[in-house]
């Protein structure tokens, strides 16, 4: 069986994006790890939120960690327990791009998460549009 030592995690991440700044606010982060058997719940989850708040910090710099609500599942199963704890440092990553492209409706791909990479990404959007429309907007730094 491939992967079989291998946990599955799904992660969603809730962003919003301040129009005037460009600073991103995580609203909240919801995990789901099928792990199989988990041997001691409390110390898997004590895992999953350190290797989040680690990966945020390296996402996000300047976040503020505590005000960030993570909600982890665990799906139940009694067979063999699987390695979880480095799942978080693919996912969490992916899911903040995702949340983050759907709210700009533009694709991000570039962490360390800055707002000027948002700027730029809404600032080419907006020149793309009006173009789209037959005006064309020079903007000066």
């Amino acid at each position: 069986e491939p992967f079989h030592s291998t946990g599955w995690i799904s992660a969603v991440t809730e962003i919003e994006v301040d129009p005037c700044t460009f600073m991103s606010k995580i609203i909240g982060i919801w995990i789901v790890i099928s792990g199989g058997q988990i041997l001691n719940k409390a110390n898997a989850e004590h895992s999953i939120k350190k290797a989040t708040y680690q990966t945020l910090m390296h996402s996000i710099p300047g976040i503020l960690l505590k005000k960030i609500p993570i909600h982890i599942y665990f799906i139940e199963s009694k067979k063999e327990a699987k390695e979880i704890g480095d799942l978080v440092y693919n996912a969490i990553p992916a899911s903040i791009t995702n949340a983050l492209s759907l709210a700009l409706k533009k694709d991000i791909t570039v962490l360390p998460l800055l707002p000027d990479a948002i700027y730029y990404a809404l600032n080419e959007q907006s020149t793309k549009e009006n173009t789209d429309k037959g005006v064309t907007i020079l903007y000066e730094n």
